[in-house]
């Protein structure tokens, strides 16, 4: 097996402070004001590379001449390339696992039903990705997963050198194809990613820079109207926040076209773990209405 030294090395401060335990985002977060921003000013920008290498081989334009593309290029409206699209993965990640296309379909495809929440299966999948990257389970999959094995809910009929051979072959097929389209592993990608906290919590402003923990593998979009949507929840005891960051290429386990990920959500899939941060700027915080018009989607 391949090591996959990929060293982001941004480590927590022990001090910093928490969201709440618990949360299938993993999330443990800390902000400090970032210099220069004006409070409802949001800056977005979509990388147009990332767009392209989503896009690539992708017609502009579906059977009825409408066209599938956002302005910066993402394959947003993309339903019927799909079917070829997630046959390539299949038969890619068939190949470079040794598993069969039939298994490596129900992989694929349970990422796209559930990647975090309380499914032992997709659970097992972010501890494999764990042992893979050697970083740390979220204690959010650690406690979930144990309760679901206690629970005795069905896993993967797979070993953990099969579930790990798969993971690192998503990891060497996306690194290919990335490298294969201009990235190299030192080059960032500017992903989104929208994301619910508890209103409560009023130390989070437009601009700041955050510490983020996250799961093994996380999904990212490189859409900001895509992430935008998982950050519209803000009724409640509940707000919303959408945040960016700049994404090493070294640190994508997978994508929309070569692995998990859904081609209409224009997804990455990052690594993360409870030892290893990346940092993140708030794009927008997102209380009420008028907060969410601010983004112009």
């Amino acid at each position: 097996m391949t090591d996959y030294v990929w060293k982001l090395k941004v480590k927590y401060r022990p001090d910093q402070p928490r969201v709440p335990s618990g949360s299938p985002e993993g999330g443990r977060w800390a902000s400090s004001r970032f210099a220069g921003r004006a409070p409802g000013s949001p800056v977005m920008g979509a990388d147009t590379k990332a767009a392209a290498f989503l896009a690539q081989g992708l017609p502009e334009v579906n059977s009825l001449g409408d066209k599938v593309r956002d302005k910066d290029g993402n394959p947003v409206y993309s339903g019927e390339s799909r079917p070829m699209v997630k046959q390539e993965i299949v038969e890619n990640l068939a190949e470079g696992s040794g598993l069969a296309e039939e298994m490596v379909n129900m992989l694929v495809a349970k990422w796209a039903d559930t990647s975090a929440d309380e499914d032992r299966k997709a659970l097992e999948m972010q501890a494999a990705a764990a042992r893979v990257f050697g970083t740390e389970v979220t204690p959010y999959v650690s406690e979930t997963l144990g309760v679901a094995k206690l629970l005795n809910e069905e896993g993967w009929p797979l070993s953990k050198k099969e579930m790990d051979g798969f993971v690192g072959a998503m990891y060497e097929h996306t690194q290919r194809r990335l490298a294969a389209t201009g990235f190299k592993p030192s080059d960032t990608i500017t992903l989104y990613r929208g994301i619910g906290f508890p209103r409560s919590r009023t130390d989070l402003s437009d601009g700041d820079v955050i510490d983020m923990r996250q799961n093994p593998l996380s999904s990212w979009s490189s859409a900001p109207s895509e992430a935008a949507k998982f950050a519209s929840h803000f009724w409640g005891k509940q707000a919303s926040v959408l945040i960016k960051m700049e994404v090493p290429v070294s640190a994508i386990a997978g994508t929309a076209r070569t692995g998990f990920g859904s081609l209409p959500e224009c997804e990455f899939i990052v690594v993360g773990g409870n030892d290893v941060g990346h940092k993140a700027r708030v794009v927008k915080v997102i209380r009420d209405y008028a907060d969410w018009e601010e983004l112009g989607f």
